[in-house]
């Protein structure tokens, strides 16, 4: 397969899913608009009546009786056949991702390394943009230092200061938004003869109580192999 092939499988299947919910949506519509239809043509040949209109009541007589039946087909079951299809739909993609959750993350692995970096990138940068503020800052102290009546502190920057150190502290290594270790590895039983699983140490997960190994090989997910992130494999276990 090339590069991403298996999430665009998984795009097109969640747009047939998409299309499917939205026929769901239309019957629906159209069942509202029949009744709608024939509830105002009730109405109006009620009126004609009232007024004792017979060419109004005959033309509209001939009307509601179309609209009545439109209205009486079983739009219920339309509508409940529609919603199947597309639950059925939508069973066969959940089966499907399912099945090919190791491709579709080691696709989708680089573009979580991006997201991270990222983070990473804009946190320097807001760092780095604090220190040049009070760079500016205090050269404009210094450029009024001798004028009489100006407070040679500019605007108070404390808040910003403190939030953004909290910031770098907090963020700290920017995780992957990927599965934690103990997830991806309760997904493949530890007795499955099939499974290829890299050499490690068997560790039983503290949420389940079920034994499972632990990669300790260096690198990405390497989900598509059965392998898994020897890197990430201390903390994931906890919640």
């Amino acid at each position: 397969m090339t590069k991403a092939a298996t999430l665009d499988q998984l795009a097109e299947r969640e747009e047939q899913v998409a299309a499917a919910r939205a026929k769901v949506d239309e019957t629906k519509q159209r069942a509202r608009h029949a009744q709608a239809e024939a509830d105002r043509l009730r109405e109006a040949l009620t009126e004609a009546y009232s007024v004792d209109d017979q060419a109004q009541v005959d033309k509209l007589t001939r009307a509601k009786v179309k609209a009545d039946a439109r209205a009486a087909e079983p739009w219920a079951e339309r509508t409940a056949g529609s919603e199947r299809a597309a639950n059925r739909l939508q069973a066969e993609v959940d089966a499907w991702r399912l099945q090919n959750f190791r491709e579709l993350l080691a696709e989708i692995e680089p573009e979580a390394h991006a997201a991270a970096e990222a983070v990473t990138t804009k946190v320097a940068e807001l760092e780095q943009a604090r220190r040049h503020w009070h760079e500016v800052s205090a050269r404009v102290s210094a450029l009024v230092a001798d004028v009489p009546g100006i407070n040679q502190r500019t605007a108070n920057f404390d808040q910003v200061d403190a939030a953004v150190r909290q910031l770098r502290r907090d963020i700290g290594s920017v995780p992957l938004p990927l599965p934690r270790m103990a997830a991806i590895a309760a997904l493949v039983p530890e007795h499955d003869p099939d499974e290829r699983r890299p050499r490690g140490r068997t560790r039983r997960d503290p949420g389940e109580g079920k034994a499972m190994r632990v990669a300790t090989t260096q690198g990405g997910l390497g989900i598509s192999s059965g392998r898994l992130p020897g890197d990430c494999a201390e903390g994931f276990f906890s919640p």
